[in-house]
């Protein structure tokens, strides 16, 4: 079973990064959550930006906690979503944005810290 999200489109700019992202119907994390209604567990929202955020020039050190997190918008099987994600050099933080069919459907901040 897969457990990350099909990757459509990637850009990458110094402050930002927009993906789009298929949500496989066969992904380990719909298993048991929940039978009948399938949807996208949260923490595995905020693992695929957590990863995918080190990938924004200027961001690194640990992970170390998430601010503002919300979640508003159920995600199902099949979902295409737009990832948008934006660093925020004050804190060395970023910020994310999940939507489908430009729904919001979870957003939050990502706190990461130098050793």
């Amino acid at each position: 079973m897969r457990r990350q999200p099909e990757i459509i489109s990637t850009v990458v700019t110094e402050e930002s990064m927009r993906l789009v992202l298929r949500v496989p119907a066969d992904l380990a994390q719909f298993d048991g959550h929940f039978p009948g209604v399938a949807m996208l567990p949260g923490v595995a929202q905020v693992d695929w930006a957590v990863e995918r955020a080190r990938a924004l020039p200027g961001v690194r050190g640990r992970f170390v906690g998430l601010r503002n997190v919300k979640f508003t918008h159920v995600i199902s099987p099949g979902a295409l979503l737009v990832l948008q994600m934006r660093r925020v050099p004050a804190s060395g933080g970023v910020t994310f944005q999940y939507t489908q069919d430009g729904v919001p459907c979870s957003a939050g901040r990502i706190e990461f810290a130098d050793d």
